[in-house]
């Protein structure tokens, strides 16, 4: 049996990140399963990778993003090789003025009451 992949679109974007969130706790009440595995098992592809990351709540997705970044850039692990916590602290600033400048006000914010926090 195939998963609905419109429904399942259609659902996850037109929620909002805490829309999502609620969304798989009453899925995990309801049937006992994880929804982000569940949609993992079910889903391929590019397809997998949108709805994997709509599901992850906002700093969960965000660590996994900068892991993997800091990955191809050929270190195992954020803290490993060159990359020691002044490398990292080095890095925010950069990472700052990049996500403010690509995104602009209209990005969505959570749990800050619609005021950006001044300090990552």
């Amino acid at each position: 049996k195939g998963a609905d992949h419109g429904a399942i679109l259609d659902v996850l974007t037109n929620r909002t990140s805490a829309q999502r969130q609620q969304t798989t706790r009453v899925f995990q009440a309801l049937t006992k399963q994880d929804l982000l595995k569940s949609m993992e098992a079910a889903l391929s592809g590019d397809l997998e990778r949108v709805i994997v990351g709509l599901l992850k709540p906002p700093a969960q997705y965000d660590a996994h993003e900068l892991r993997a970044a800091l990955t191809a850039w050929g270190h195992s692990s954020p803290l490993g090789g060159q990359w020691g916590a002044r490398g990292l602290s080095a890095l925010l600033p950069t990472l700052r003025m990049a996500a403010s400048s690509s995104e602009g006000p209209a990005r969505e914010t959570t749990n800050t009451g619609g005021k950006y926090p001044e300090e990552i």
